[in-house]
């Protein structure tokens, strides 16, 4: 397994917790070095990957339709969040993975275009 496929794996622990954190008010499994993780990849991928100056449209890659769906479904999961929160307690944790697994997503479909050679297409530049 390559360090890439390693790092999907433990973000896909990371989800699969906070989906169980989610049933819970107390003993949250979200701790700060998961966060530390997302937080040290995020800022990886930022400085191996060129940012585009605009909002990459979902083409290219096979994976990058994806990539946009789960950074949909994060930015509306922290959305929902911040509405039941205010009703009862819930692991801060959380709300920072939905918010950087909307930030890593847009830079993996980034990330696959670049590598196997796909154009990006724009909607403005």
């Amino acid at each position: 397994m390559t360090e890439f496929q390693t790092e999907l794996k433990r973000w896909q622990q990371i989800l699969f917790q906070c989906g169980g954190d989610l049933y819970k008010t107390e003993d949250f499994t979200i701790d700060g070095e998961k966060i530390r993780f997302l937080t040290d990849w995020l800022t990886h991928l930022q400085a191996t990957v060129q940012q585009p100056n605009g909002f990459v449209l979902p083409f290219g890659h096979k994976l990058n339709p994806i990539f946009h769906q789960l950074s949909a479904v994060a930015t509306q999961g922290e959305r929902w969040y911040v509405q039941a929160s205010r009703l009862m307690p819930l692991s801060h944790g959380v709300r920072t993975v939905l918010y950087l697994t909307s930030q890593i997503t847009f830079l993996l479909s980034v990330y696959v275009n670049d590598t196997y050679g796909f154009e990006h297409e724009f909607v403005y530049e």
